[in-house]
Parts: structure tokens; C-alpha cells; sequence
């Protein structure tokens, strides 16, 4: 009776966890780098309206921006944090600086 063969290549331990597919909303990383982009979009589209004519309205959106940029920074640090405690990241990845 035949068997199924033996896959090319054994699994090893070195390889991502993390599946390739799926949602990309359903990464640790999505929902800080999403506010961290979104806050900079924010920041760089005012910019040319501060060079231009400035009014107090567009300080209050940059200020706004500037926030969700650092808050999206702060998920993002605290993300990276539970993923890498759940050992999800080897340690040669963790915190190269």
C-alpha cells in the first residue's frame, strides 16, 4: 500500500511563526502601525497650510496628528511587547539596536 511521502523540507525552528496568510488586520503589528501612519499623514498633509497662511485650527490638527502618531507608537511598543513575551520572536530579533 503506498504511503505518503515525507515532506521536502522538515519543519525547523527558525522559521516565522506568524502565518502569511489571513487578514492583515489580525497582525500584532497592525493596529499601532496603522495610528502611527494615520497620525503622520495627518501631520504631513498640514504642513503646507503652516508655510502657507497658518491659523489656529491648523495647530489644533497638527497637535491632533502629532497625538495618534505617538499614541500608534505606544500600541505598537506594547504589541511588539506581548508578542515578543509569548515568544513569538526569537531572541536574536528582539531589540537589535
Amino acid at each position: 500500500m503506498p504511503t505518503s511521502p515525507e515532506p521536502s523540507t522538515p519543519e525547523r525552528a527558525d522559521e516565522p511563526t506568524e502565518q502569511l496568510n489571513g487578514p492583515l488586520t489580525d497582525r500584532w503589528w497592525w493596529s499601532g502601525a496603522f495610528r502611527m501612519i494615520a497620525g503622520g499623514g495627518v501631520v504631513a498633509y498640514q504642513v503646507p497650510v503652516l508655510q502657507a497662511e497658518p491659523f489656529a485650527l491648523t495647530y489644533v490638527m497638527v497637535a491632533l496628528g502629532a497625538a495618534v502618531a505617538v499614541w500608534g507608537v505606544l500600541v505598537l511598543r506594547t504589541d511588539y511587547a506581548i508578542h515578543r513575551d509569548a515568544g513569538s520572536v526569537e531572541d536574536g530579533d528582539a531589540e537589535q539596536s
